[in-house]
């Protein structure tokens, strides 16, 4: 019996593996093209500074995952953090978007850190990240409010509309995060609307996970330092990501700087409400909207590709050979154990 059940075991990790794989190869496969024509002609210059750029999106972002985790009482290195952070942006491709905090806790699992603690991990980090970046549109726009009004004059009610969905779901997050009440109101509505009893069980579990969610996230967020922290290493993140239209673009004065960063940052704010082409992602196409006063139309496009490269396709190599060394050597575990 237990030979079976680790053959099992085994088959449905190798098949996943190649599944992820496959599906990673597949990504690439649709955008290897379009990719491959633009950095052709793209200075080597250009493509070293934007991939500084994102790798160092990664360093901030391995310090914000490491210092929480180290906060739930897990002995958890930055080296380990880098990886889940790479883990995660090898897993935002090929689950376009939708498993990147799913896959980071599923790393920081494999290192011995249990999914109650990870889940109020990667919940708050992400609530930080959506509150930086509110912070720093409203900032950015408004000191540079002059040299920006005129792209951004008939998108007025789009940027309230990404502040306030922004700050809905920071405040949703928190309430999930800390409040007891909250918890136990869902949880007995679910009770009345699920009579069966296999799947009562299933809830009180849940219910109990909730908790232990909620206890380590009210730990967390007590410590006014981890505050600070997560302020620093998310400003940290997005400024990287927000100084890449400069490398492309070629701008180096300070007012240019200033503004290519206050136009990225509105960008990101916006990527959530504005609808777009089908087909189209809406960084890329607000990317080339937003930057083709400044650039033209054709640089606009030909500077979205290279941001999507940058930000979107070298951390998903970089993330490949973490799930790469991670699940051969799980296999080449679970071959032994049989």
């Amino acid at each position: 019996m237990k030979k079976k059940k680790i053959d099992k075991k085994l088959i449905a990790r190798i098949v996943f593996f190649i599944a992820i794989i496959c599906v990673g190869l597949y990504v690439i496969r649709e955008s290897w093209d379009e990719i491959w024509q633009q950095l052709k002609v793209t200075p080597l210059s250009v493509i070293l500074g934007v991939t500084v750029l994102g790798f160092i999106y990664y360093l901030f972002e391995a310090a914000s995952i490491t210092c929480l985790i180290k906060k739930t009482g897990e002995a958890f290195s930055y080296k380990k953090g880098l990886g889940a952070a790479f883990y995660m942006g090898f897993f935002r491709v090929v689950t376009f978007g939708s498993g990147t905090a799913a896959g980071g806790m599923y790393y920081v699992k494999q290192k011995g850190v249990p999914f109650s603690k990870s889940l109020g991990v990667f919940t708050i980090s992400y609530l930080f990240q959506r509150i930086v970046v509110v912070c720093y549109f409203v900032i950015a726009y408004f000191l540079n409010f002059s040299s920006v009004k005129k792209i951004f004059l008939s998108y007025e009610k789009q940027m309230i509309a990404g502040i306030l969905i922004a700050l809905l779901i920071a405040a949703g997050l928190l309430l999930f995060c800390v409040s007891k009440h909250l918890h136990q109101v869902l949880f007995s509505i679910l009770r009345k609307i699920v009579k069966k009893e296999n799947l009562q069980l299933k809830i009180t579990e849940v219910e109990s996970k909730a908790e232990l969610l909620r206890e380590s996230s009210v730990e967390i967020l007590k410590d006014r330092k981890i505050w600070t922290k997560l302020f620093i290493t998310n400003t940290g993140k997005l400024t990287a990501w927000y100084l890449i239209p400069c490398v492309i673009f070629g701008f180096s004065s300070l007012k240019d700087i200033s503004m290519v960063v206050s136009i990225t940052s509105i960008m990101y704010a916006l990527a959530g409400v504005v609808p777009v082409p089908g087909g189209v992602g809406a960084i890329e196409f607000l990317f080339t909207l937003f930057f083709t006063p400044l650039v033209g139309h054709i640089k606009a496009v030909s500077g979205a590709i290279i941001f999507r490269v940058a930000t979107y396709f070298i951390p998903a190599i970089w993330g490949s050979f973490v799930f790469w060394g991670l699940k051969t050597r799980k296999l080449r575990e679970d071959i032994v154990e049989k």
